[in-house]
Formats: structure tokens, C-alpha cells, sequence
């Protein structure tokens, strides 16, 4: 089975800095450790890529926008690899993206990163995108190829789109025949759910924000909301992430790219176990390489169970290396 188109709509530059005592206020020396071409679609992407046998295998494909002055970044970053870039450069910049690292880095550890000390993120919301790009990548998601592998949208959205506008194209696509499935915050998942989408990928904190979008209680477990979500949208196939609590596997009605053979619609949720990682270099990402696992067991076939565990195991090797 091929990979899913993969789509990254506000990719990233991930920079990571150490700084020894990083504290609010003050004139602090930071040293850069890396820089990195990220957002969850490059993420997603690149394990993917990276899981990808030799030829004839699927291969993954990249769509989206970068700006035009990070394009040659991003194809270096993202060249030797089984991934077909095709994010598209537009005018502005890539928005940065910051994780701070308080230090000090232990000798060995590789990237820079440290297990030792607590990070912080800053993000970046990103460069809104020019008039009509937006539609323009659609039309190239709409191609009949895409039929067949589906297209999974990760990531936020970038300034300017308007959920309004989001749940217009992918309701396009749905039209067109495109199985879409969507990894996003949870206000642009509960539209995704509305305009038909067969899979969604959301962590514990989306689909807090998705019920949240939805009208449905705060205080819920995510066994209660994987009822609410079967009742409002039986076609829909979910796969949550707890965190220290595992995962969950719930198959919609509707069969598609995203759903594992042999799980039958409307069967009780499958739960997989959380990865035990005791040394854990950085969780960052480590929902990104769970997805690819999972996705990458999906290409090969393999059983619900099997692409769980999959998956669990794609998230630990991140959490222990940190990429």
C-alpha cells in the first residue's frame, strides 16, 4: 500500500540553544546547537522516508510551503532521502521555532540534547501564505492518485487561514473522492471531522481542544470521548496518544487508506501500551514518529496490534535518541 500524500501547510525551522541558567529577564549567553527543517508534516515525512524499503517500495511525498528564502535549507535537509519534496516556496519566511536547553549538554549525547534539564519551546506562528496558494495546492491534492493513498494534513495552520476557509478545501477534496486524515490542534480537528475526514492523529491536549470546538464536556476521559466521537462521526478512524498512558485504536465505518485490514468499523478501541523509554533524550517529535510508525506498518499491511506496536516502538527509539 503507498504511503499518503503528506502535507506540512506552516512548516518550521527548528533552532535548538543551549543556554546554561536560561531564566526569564536578564542578558543571558546562548550558544546554537542546530538548526533543523521541522513542523509535524516535515517530521512525519522524514520517518517515514526513512522507513522506506528500496525500490519498487512506496516512497513518501511531501507537499506544502516553505519560504522562499529557507527552500534551499529544506532540500538539503531533506536530500538522500526516499521523499519526494514537493513543498512549494512562497514569498515570506519559514517561521523559527526555539527550544531552549537550561544545559549543561552531558559528553556523548548526540544533537545536543540533554536529558538532565527541563526544555522550553517558543514558537513562531508563521507567514501567511499569498492569496490563492491555498487553492492551488488543493487542485494538486485532488489528482486521482491521490485516491488511492489519501492525503494526511499535519501541523497548524498558518496566520490568515480561517477554519472556515480549512474546512472549504477539505470538504473539496472529501467531494473528489480523496480519503484525508488530519494530526492537528483541535479547533482544525473538529472541523476536519465536520467536513468529512476518515482519520484523525490527536494527543491528549487536541482532543481535549477538539471537544472543546465541539461543545462536549471538559472533564472526560479519552474512552468517553472516543464514544462521543463514534456517535457524531461513525466513519471516522482515531488514533490518540495519552502519553504515559498509551495509545488508542478506534476503527470508523468507512474503510480507507488509514484504517488497518482485518479491524472491522464499530469494533471496541484497541489500547497499545506506552513506550518505556528510561532515558528519555527529548519528547519533542516523539508523537511525529509515532504516527510514521504507525503509518509505516499500515504500507506493509500488517495487523491493528502490529501497527500499535509498531508505532509504540517508533516513538521510543525518539524519545531515547531525540530524533
Amino acid at each position: 500500500m503507498p504511503f499518503p500524500a503528506i502535507v506540512c501547510l506552516n512548516p518550521s525551522v527548528d533552532r535548538r540553544l543551549l543556554c546554561p541558567g536560561f531564566r526569564e529577564g536578564g542578558h543571558l549567553p546562548a550558544r546554537r546547537l542546530e538548526d533543523r527543517a521541522g513542523g509535524k508534516g516535515v517530521n512525519v515525512a522524514r520517518a517515514l522516508a526513512r522507513m522506506a524499503g528500496p525500490p519498487p517500495a512506496a516512497m513518501a511525498a511531501l507537499y506544502g510551503f516553505v519560504g522562499r528564502g529557507q527552500a534551499a535549507f529544506f532540500r538539503g535537509q531533506l536530500e538522500g532521502l526516499r521523499l519526494a519534496n514537493r513543498l512549494t516556496p512562497v514569498p515570506g519566511d519559514t517561521r523559527l521555532c526555539y527550544t531552549v536547553l537550561r544545559g549543561p549538554v552531558p559528553a556523548g549525547r548526540p544533537r545536543g540534547r540533554s536529558s538532565s534539564f527541563p526544555e522550553t519551546h517558543l514558537r513562531e506562528p508563521g507567514h501567511p501564505l499569498p492569496d490563492g496558494t491555498l487553492g492551488t495546492l488543493a487542485r494538486r491534492l485532488a489528482a486521482p492518485s491521490m485516491r488511492r493513498s489519501g492525503v494526511l494534513f499535519c501541523g497548524s495552520l498558518p496566520p490568515g487561514v480561517t477554519l472556515d476557509q480549512w474546512e472549504g478545501m477539505l470538504r473539496g477534496l472529501v467531494r473528489q473522492g480523496v480519503p484525508v486524515g488530519v494530526d492537528a490542534p483541535g479547533p482544525a480537528l473538529a472541523r476536519a471531522a465536520e467536513a468529512g475526514a476518515v482519520f484523525i492523529k490527536p494527543n491528549r491536549e487536541e482532543l481535549s481542544g477538539m471537544a472543546a470546538s465541539l461543545g462536549w464536556p471538559a472533564s472526560q476521559s479519552v474512552s468517553a470521548r472516543l464514544r462521543l466521537l463514534r456517535r457524531r462521526f461513525p466513519a471516522l478512524t482515531v488514533l490518540a496518544t495519552g502519553g504515559p498512558d498509551g495509545a488508542w485504536l478506534m476503527a470508523g465505518l468507512a474503510p480507507s487508506p488509514f484504517r488497518p485490514s482485518g479491524l472491522s468499523g464499530g469494533a471496541a478501541a484497541l489500547r497499545g501500551l506506552a513506550s518505556r523509554a528510561r532515558r528519555v533524550a527529548s519528547t519533542v517529535g516523539a508523537g511525529d514518529a509515532f504516527l510514521a510508525g504507525y503509518l509505516g506498518a499500515l504500507s506493509r499491511g500488517l495487523s491493528a496490534a502490529a501497527c500499535l506496536a509498531r508505532a509504540t516502538a517508533a516513538a521510543g527509539r525518539h524519545l531515547r535518541s531525540g530524533t
